[in-house]
């Protein structure tokens, strides 16, 4: 199949059986904090959190529900 997985708000997890990325930035944001990170291809893609992470990386799955497959 040629399509692409489009990620959204809730898309990733945290998930120790998952794969660990680098995290570039943390925010709070109303209540949460917000963890950009960097995906295997470059991206960058955010994932909410309760509080700050002192790690370098954190570890996500993907959440079917959250995500959605689009044509190439």
């Amino acid at each position: 199949d040629d399509q692409l997985v489009g990620i959204g708000p809730v898309g990733l997890l945290t998930d120790p059986a998952g794969t660990p990325l680098p995290v570039i930035e943390q925010r709070y944001q109303r209540g949460e904090v917000l963890a950009d990170v960097r995906l295997s291809d470059g991206q960058v893609a955010t994932v909410r959190l309760p509080e700050q992470i002192p790690d370098a990386t954190l570890t996500l799955s993907l959440d079917p529900a959250g995500c959605v497959l689009v044509p190439r």
